[in-house]
Order: C-alpha cells, then structure tokens, then sequence
C-alpha cells in the first residue's frame, strides 16, 4: 500500500474512528446505566424505571452486537442443566 505524506495508509479514512469514537460511547453508557439499575434497586418506588433502564440497556447490547457482527448468544457448559431446570 501506499503511504502518504503523513504516514498513513493511502486507504484510511475518518470513519473508523467516528465509528470506534461512538461504540466507546455506548459502552459508556451501558456502565453508567448499570450502576444507575444498582442504584435503583435500593428504592422500591424506582422499580418500574429500572425494568425500562433493563430493557433499553438490552436493546443497546443487542444492537451494538449486530453492529460489530459477533453473536450475542455465549455457549457455557451450565446451558443444558439450566435448561433442563426450568
């Protein structure tokens, strides 16, 4: 590949890193929303928020696995007696 002036590769472009840029923000705000669920769990009068606060933060793992491509479903060797438990 070519490099240009700056020593970059000539293919490179500012998307990349808008891209990395906003998944580490949605990262961010997947932790602060953590705590915010552990927070609310304290305080019975905010148990209706955290099962929203639940939902949206699995909505935003879902999507940023569909983003990246990687299967959000993880195979433990626990599965089959959970499973079997229920």
């Amino acid at each position: 590949m070519k490099q240009d002036i700056e020593g970059h590769s000539g293919s490179s472009t500012s998307s990349p890193s808008v891209k990395q840029k906003s998944l580490t923000v949605i990262r961010q705000l997947q932790c602060y929303g953590l705590v915010a669920i552990t927070f609310m769990s304290f305080f019975p009068f905010l148990f209706r928020y955290q099962e929203y606060a639940f939902f949206v933060l699995l909505a935003m793992a879902l999507s940023l696995c569909w983003i990246e491509g990687k299967n959000p479903l993880v195979r433990t060797s626990i599965d089959v007696p959970l499973l079997a438990f229920i």
